[in-house]
């Protein structure tokens, strides 16, 4: 996510996307540890967590679409 974020920021040439994108690839690069202890199986979650998860996703993604579609008609 930081790693998309820093080239997003730079091909519109935005440094604060660029700078919190190369902040968030540093604190998660930091934590890298932590990322064996917290993976789970999409199966043996629950189905409400699923539901949860995916509405979240979509609300991320709706709103990347939403701020890349402002964004070219300006």
């Amino acid at each position: 996510m930081g790693i998309i974020s820093a080239v997003t920021g730079f091909l519109i040439d935005n440094y604060a996307l660029i700078l919190l994108g190369i902040l968030i690839s540093m604190i998660s690069f930091a934590n890298r540890d932590t990322w064996e202890k917290n993976k789970t199986n999409w199966k043996k979650i629950s189905r409400e967590e699923r539901k949860i998860s995916a509405i979240i996703m979509m609300l991320i993604l709706a709103v990347i679409i939403i701020g890349l579609a402002s964004y070219s008609l300006r």
